[in-house]
């Protein structure tokens, strides 16, 4: 019995031959030591034959009578054949699984949520300075939670909370503005108004008429201390009022805890090695033999100054990788904490979290998502102008 294995390897032949004895045909054949891998008998004029394709020109040699006519092919030229036919779907299939997986890493918007112009203008500076921009490769979370802090410790006075998420192609930011109360400048005239909605929790009234009470609810805007004094509803004077109110308000944190601790160690193994430079992607030349884990500390030796291609000689640090893997039980608690202390980043000193509930969870193979209500005891003062018409 043959062995199909080489079958396969060898380049067999099929032949159609239309000869006037095909017994006398065949034997002819065995007698050169052809091989015959297998002989179907068509009619008493035709057979098909299975040959190795280096006795091909043996069979033509047999008889310049014999009509032969080639079929098809098997083995390793069957499978070129096939391969070449199919070459522009594979190459097509190959580049396409190439670009996808490129573009779904690639950053195409940044949408950032927030009703003022001018502060989503602000807001997407301070991004672009961080190295966030579009159609740039996606940052990791850790980038991201880095790239957040820092913009929230450089932005204290402009900005609350910050969220970054990414949402397939595009970061979503969330934010809300931290507005001074500028109680020092005020106005001649004025009223102290609620920040936020909130539902008032304690007032302190230095001047003016309070027209809310403790546990009252109030809208961004509504008057908590009035500059207008009222006697009988009418309006006896104008004063500056002055004051502070703490109210209980509330947020929605949404957050993102990795079920899977990463961290990393050196292991004191270095190298240094030049690489290319091309948008955020590094292209090491020269070397075969890179660590599995490492770190980069980039010297640029030369950089464009128009387009974004530079060459650096890098040191490489190699490290290694302590894993540890989070049940989900602990990646929930983790992540409650973690969103606690973020939370607590945004406080004054005179505000705390009164509570907070897990509004709903979900997670994938290494990620857990979650979202949290928080009740904030917070000062929920401003102030504003009241316009009186001199005579």
């Amino acid at each position: 019995m043959k062995n199909r294995f080489l079958d396969n390897l060898n380049n067999i032949i099929v032949l159609k031959i239309k000869t006037k004895n095909i017994d006398r045909f065949l034997s002819n054949l065995y007698k050169l030591n052809i091989d015959i891998y297998s002989v179907n008998v068509v009619s008493f004029k035709e057979v098909v034959v299975e040959i190795n394709e280096c006795d091909y020109n043996k069979v033509k040699k047999l008889s310049i009578l014999n009509k032969i006519d080639i079929i098809s092919y098997r083995g390793k030229k069957d499978k070129i054949n096939k391969l070449k036919f199919n070459k522009i779907l594979l190459i097509s299939l190959f580049f396409g699984i190439v670009i996808l997986i490129f573009l779904t890493n690639i950053i195409f918007s940044i949408e950032i949520s927030h009703s003022s112009e001018k502060t989503r203008n602000f807001v997407m500076n301070e991004l672009n300075k961080n190295g966030i921009n579009v159609l740039q490769f996606r940052k990791s979370f850790k980038e991201l939670e880095k790239i957040k802090n820092k913009i929230l410790d450089n932005n204290k006075d402009k900005i609350e909370w910050l969220e970054i998420e990414r949402i397939g192609t595009k970061y979503v930011v969330r934010l809300e503005e931290r507005k001074i109360n500028n109680i020092t400048n005020n106005y001649e005239f004025q009223d102290i108004v609620a920040k936020r909605d909130a539902v008032i929790k304690k007032i302190v009234v230095n001047s003016g008429m309070k027209v809310k009470d403790i546990n009252d609810y109030v809208k961004k805007g509504d008057i908590i201390i009035s500059g207008n004094i009222y006697l009988n509803d009418e309006i006896k004077k104008t004063v500056e009022a002055s004051g502070e109110v703490y109210g209980e308000v509330w947020y929605k944190l949404s957050v993102e805890y990795p079920l899977i601790n990463d961290t990393k160690e050196e292991t004191g193994n270095k190298k240094q090695v030049f690489s290319l430079n091309i948008f955020n992607k590094s292209i090491i030349l020269f070397d075969k033999n890179g660590f599995n884990n490492s770190y980069v500390s980039k010297e640029y030796i030369y950089k464009n100054a128009i387009l974004p291609i530079g060459i650096s000689r890098d040191t490489i640090y190699e490290l290694k990788s302590i894993n540890g893997i989070y049940t989900e039980a602990e990646a929930i608690l983790n992540a409650k904490e973690y969103s606690k202390n973020k939370m607590k980043e945004l406080l004054d000193e005179d505000e705390y979290i009164i509570s907070y509930k897990v509004l709903k969870y979900s997670s994938n193979s290494n990620t857990i998502y979650m979202d949290i209500f928080y009740k904030i005891y917070a000062n929920i003062t401003s102030v504003r102008r009241i316009d009186i018409e001199r005579k």
